[in-house]
């Protein structure tokens, strides 16, 4: 029999402009989906090549003599993170690293395709002034994490004595890294799902197409003599040929996106497009969820329907029903319960029965539209001409762009659920650096004295106080240490209320060994004054805090005697001057540290999950937005003929136009309080199990759902030109 009827659903397809045009847009609504799911399994793997290059390049540190000297250097202006290596090499072989084929001449750098053009772009001069470095080459992608990192490595011996240079012998130590915590690895769970069901719904929607003219090419084949049992295998095998397209279809999307992928970066996380990979396994699992959720929308429609050889009729008496819609929502709740006292329990099976508690809660939401919609419609019954042919439309035979609105209901609700959880649990991955301002942070960290007053006479002529901090050990005792903060005057009377001072003052914040007569081991005894005054420091510049320490004028401690120290400050990032005073920093200390500086930082870890699920989400909108477009101009192109007699009989355009829109409209609405109420129970509820306030943020909940709401009201608009040209007489003529 499939032998007789492949042929059959061939024909279906591809012969007639009709067959193409439904087949191209079940092929496109598909294969966009299909590409989405390949992007989002290769995303794994593509995480585990950056962490790949990242173990190649980190340096395999030595003690004593080694044939390379290298410093770490990290930078950070604005927005904008640089990072990279200045090496001293030694005599010998020198090891190379990763993406470097020859180390370039001294005094100049390798630089990433990005950091070159930062360097050269108008915002550069920042940068230009931290690396006064010629540019000889550029980093081969083997050295970099992704295509867009700004990394250098540049050559300089003056980096051999700084105190941040260490010795190596060669490249590709280990990395170790901490999984994802508990609560980041529900969000990760909980968010991906999100993001399926409505793809997954969007996918069976597809298969709808057209469905009245291939029911009605179904009931002619009956009437040729095909069995229901055929017709229904027919209609099958149409749809896994549809199916085939679009897993065509999807796999160009996803090379397409493959090769421009390395354009973009989300929370600074970039990867090359032969990064961007999916398993075998996972290919064949996506091309073959295209075709079963074709094939299972095609059976559901058939199954709704009689198909005779004299038309098509819905089954009479069929209402739908409401007791498996709310078997599903109880099911989702036990779920839920469930997976909270198995995530309480430390149960690594509480994170799936939280996810499968999820997916169900999206599903009995999409499950409920349409039986509300109906009701709604049917409660609604008063009203003009143009709602009663909307209303009539859509309790006795629903719309396609109804079925989409399920799509958007689900994915309004999980963009709800996840706005509301990422609100709720930033301030857990939030820090408080303590800085006391925003602006530039420069430290330097130097075993020279001379060095470190150098640094600190030019940090502290630009306006803002400099210190120097330094830990030396009580004498005798090699295992406890006293915190030393060293300024002029003006910058300790910035931190701390130092009466009385002169240059040899020194004060002490009681705490811990920081006391007056303490003798500190300085290259040699030194006692702290018994006479010190006592005094509270405050936070310094940078958000360092101490318990217990001692602040001396430069005079009080001889620079020789001070050891290794850091010298830090904080300029605004808009002083005049600041790319010169960067430029003699870097002359003084060519390892100094240049970065933003900011009260809170959040979390990158994070950061990166939540810009991630919430650049999947907006994708997810255009993929329903697009198929949304599609299926009002598939809806209107299959009820051509009755708006075109009901134009000529008399009926007013406004009318007709007015019922078009109110078909639209009705799920619209009715889905957008469905998405708002499940996507706030959802979020309250994944809150509480996550461990914070269950209370949802009202603000949240209205702007996301009016953002993503936005989709079919522009769609709607949109196919308002079309549905007036449908009016016109010729549209009477059938083929």
């Amino acid at each position: 029999m499939i032998r007789t009827l492949l042929p059959l659903a061939g024909a279906a397809v591809l012969r007639g402009r009709d067959a193409r045009a439904r087949t191209a847009l079940v092929a496109v609504a598909a294969g966009f989906a299909v590409a989405l799911l390949l992007l989002a399994v290769s995303v794994p793997g593509a995480l585990g090549a950056r962490s790949a290059r990242q173990d190649a390049r980190s340096p395999l540190v030595v003690e004593g003599s080694a044939p390379l000297r290298l410093t770490e250097i990290g930078i950070t202006t604005g927005s904008d993170d640089v990072s990279g290596l200045v090496l001293a090499p030694a005599t010998g072989r020198v090891p190379l690293p990763p993406g470097v084929q020859a180390l370039p001449p001294s005094g100049s750098m390798l630089v990433s395709t990005a950091l070159k053009a930062e360097l050269a772009g108008p915002d550069g001069a920042l940068l230009r002034a931290r690396l006064p470095y010629r540019v000889a080459g550029t980093i081969a992608p083997a050295g970099l994490l992704g295509p867009t990192e700004a990394r250098f490595v540049a050559v300089d011996p003056a980096v051999a004595g700084a105190g941040t240079a260490v010795g190596v012998r060669g490249f590709g130590q280990a990395v170790s890294r901490d999984p994802l915590d508990p609560v980041l690895s529900l969000l990760v769970v909980v968010g991906v799902l999100i993001l399926l069901v409505p793809i997954g719904i969007v996918v069976a929607v597809a298969g709808r197409f057209g469905a009245e003219r291939r029911d009605r090419r179904l009931a002619a084949l009956r009437l040729l003599g095909l069995s229901s049992g055929s017709v229904l295998v027919l209609a099958l095998l149409e749809a896994a040929v549809a199916a085939a397209f679009g897993d065509v279809v999807g796999l160009a999307v996803f090379a397409a996106a493959r090769s421009m992928i390395g354009s973009f970066s989300v929370a600074s996380l970039g990867v090359f497009p032969g990064d961007v990979a999916p398993t075998w396994p996972a290919v064949v699992l996506v091309l073959a969820a295209g075709p079963l959720l074709l094939g299972g929308a095609a059976l559901a429609g058939l199954l709704a329907l009689r198909v005779e050889p004299l038309g098509v009729a819905r089954r009479a008496g069929r209402r739908r029903r409401l007791v498996w819609r709310v078997a599903t929502l109880v099911l989702a709740a036990a779920l839920l319960g469930a997976g909270t006292v198995a995530l309480a329990a430390r149960l690594g099976l509480g994170v799936w029965l939280v996810g499968s508690g999820v997916v169900l809660l999206l599903g009995a939401a999409v499950a409920l539209l349409p039986w509300i919609t109906e009701r709604a419609a049917g409660a609604l019954a008063i009203g003009p001409v143009a709602w009663q042919l909307a209303r009539k439309r859509i309790r006795h035979e629903g719309t396609t762009t109804g079925r989409v609105v399920g799509a958007i209901t689900a994915v309004v609700a999980g963009a709800i659920a996840l706005q509301l959880l990422f609100a709720g649990l930033a301030g857990g991955y939030t820090t408080d650096t303590g800085a006391r301002r925003t602006g530039t942070l420069f430290t330097a960290q130097q075993e020279r004295g001379a060095v470190a007053d150098r640094m600190r006479a030019l940090l502290g002529s630009a306006g803002t106080p400099a210190l120097a901090s330094t830990e030396l050990a009580v004498h005798g005792s090699a295992d406890r240490f006293v915190s030393l903060v060293i300024g002029d005057c003006r910058a300790l009377a910035a931190v701390a209320s130092v009466p009385g001072c002169v240059d040899g003052s020194v004060y002490v914040d009681r705490g811990g060994d920081a006391r007056p007569g303490v003798v500190l081991d300085a290259d040699g005894p030194w006692r702290v004054p018994v006479d010190a005054p006592s005094v509270s420091l405050g936070p310094l510049p940078d958000g360092d805090t101490f318990e217990g320490v001692v602040l001396i004028t430069p005079g009080a401690l001889p620079t020789a005697r001070r050891g290794a120290v850091t010298v830090s400050t904080v300029l605004p990032t808009s002083a005049a001057g600041l790319t010169r005073i960067v430029r003699s920093a870097v002359a003084i200390d060519p390892t100094i540290s240049v970065r933003s500086l900011a009260p809170f930082t959040l979390a990158h870890r994070f950061d990166a999950v939540r810009r991630g699920l919430t650049v999947g989400l907006v994708l997810v909108l255009l993929l329903i937005g697009s198929v949304l477009f599609v299926s009002v101009g598939e809806q209107l192109r299959e009820r051509r003929q009755a708006l075109a007699v009901l134009a000529v009989l008399g009926l007013p355009r406004r009318t007709l136009m007015g019922a078009i829109l109110a078909e639209s409209a009705l799920p619209v609405v009715v889905g957008a309080v469905v998405a708002t109420v499940t996507g706030t129970a959802l979020g309250a509820v994944l809150l509480a199990i996550m461990g914070q306030p269950a209370v949802p943020d009202a603000g949240v909940v209205s702007s996301t759902a009016a953002v993503a709401l936005l989709v079919p009201v522009l769609v709607t608009a949109a196919s308002l030109p079309a549905a007036a040209r449908l009016l016109r007489p010729e549209h009477l003529r059938a083929e």
